[in-house]
């Protein structure tokens, strides 16, 4: 059988389950292919730069359970051994490799280490779609995937499962200046994650003074805004019709199945901005929330929210809102980071927001350019 082996170079104090990670496995175990899972979450040097350390306390709150939630802490030394031994166990016909811009240089280590294996590969991610050329810089990359990597997955792995060359896979970009067109967009309401790779452990995130299984959850795929700090707007680049929102019937779909799959206690909204979609459709994936019954955090911005959207949020079981502020110059925030919204705006709706009860978190960036004291 073909096997498929997914690297995933984490920072131990990263700790949600990737949805990337999940819906490649469900394409994998849909092509009926083995599948199996490497990461880098717990290793680490000490235990106090571990997830460990941030579950015990929470952010200054001890954790209720979190004897019995985590996993040990294994040395970062260890990693690059214990992949080499798995790999020389497991004989890969194709690796995958998910990267962030902090996990890049780990995953070039992850490859060089089974350099001497020829095993086919491709890298995806956050950091090859956005910064492709730096990504094909080390002699160990062959290819990258340059958008999104559902369908290039599907692909990949087909061709892999039958034995011939996947070097005119659309999306993919090589080392030797081979740039494939894109593959069309994904429908995100194709493929219901599977994250089955994972231990039962790995879910338990410290939350509000408690550790609970929480599982990452999408409902759009995108974001309508423009902000300079972010990644997203690169995506509509590549095509203006990135913004995709998933149905109700799939969101409904999706969260059933998890919360029977992994007893889900908890939802990680991951869309970029949860209400920045039509008033209509958010009430009614409000109610859903609310039907499922489940807490849940989520991040938005705060010229979105208004009265009657926090009192449904809350009435919908949520927990938890992160707010992205980035700047407190007003001048600064609208003139280089392209976030347009008044500083008194942001001072009325703090009123709405604090009046809600629902405990929120505010984001600033700190050291960005051309930024004074």
């Amino acid at each position: 059988m073909t096997k498929v082996l997914i690297l995933y170079p984490n920072l131990p104090l990263m700790m949600s389950p990737p949805l990337s990670v999940a819906l490649f496995t469900r394409i994998c175990r849909d092509a009926e292919v083995d599948v199996k899972l490497f990461e880098t979450t717990h290793y680490a040097d000490t235990e106090y730069n571990a997830q460990t350390n941030k579950e015990k306390f929470g952010a200054g709150r001890k954790v209720k359970n979190y004897q019995d939630a985590f996993e040990e802490v294994k040395p970062t030394s260890q990693a690059i051994p214990d992949l080499i031994k798995l790999v020389d166990e497991y004989n890969p016909d194709l690796i995958l490799l998910s990267l962030v811009e902090d996990t890049f240089f780990d995953g070039v280590r992850m490859l060089e280490a089974i350099q001497h294996k020829n095993i086919p590969h491709v890298v995806g991610g956050v950091f090859p779609i956005n910064a492709p050329f730096e990504c094909l810089r080390p002699d160990v990359i062959d290819c990258i995937s340059r958008y999104e990597g559902e369908y290039v997955v599907r692909d990949v792995v087909d061709r892999v499962k039958t034995k011939r060359s996947f070097k005119d896979v659309k999306g993919l970009w090589w080392s030797d200046g081979t740039k494939n067109e894109p593959q069309p967009l994904v429908n995100i309401n194709e493929y219901l994650p599977d994250y089955s790779l994972f231990s039962p452990k790995r879910f338990y995130r410290p939350i509000g003074g408690q550790a609970r299984k929480t599982v990452q959850l999408e409902t759009y795929r995108g974001c309508p805004y423009s902000c300079t700090f972010c990644n997203s707007p690169t995506t509509r680049l590549m095509d203006r019709n990135f913004l995709r929102r998933k149905s109700l019937d799939t969101v409904r779909r999706e969260m059933y199945n998890l919360c029977e799959d992994l007893q889900t206690e908890y939802w990680f909204v991951i869309d970029d901005s949860f209400t920045a979609r039509p008033r209509k459709e958010l009430f009614s994936l409000l109610e859903l929330f609310e039907e499922v019954g489940l807490p849940w955090w989520c991040n938005t911005r705060l010229d979105d929210v208004d009265e009657e959207m926090l009192s449904a949020m809350k009435q919908a079981h949520c927990d938890r809102i992160q707010f992205g502020v980035e700047s407190g110059n007003e001048q600064y925030r609208m003139d280089v980071l392209k976030r347009r919204v008044k500083q008194e705006v942001y001072l009325n709706k703090a009123n709405i927001i604090n009046k809600s009860g629902i405990p929120y978190g505010l984001n600033a960036i700190i050291g960005m350019p051309n930024e004074t004291k």
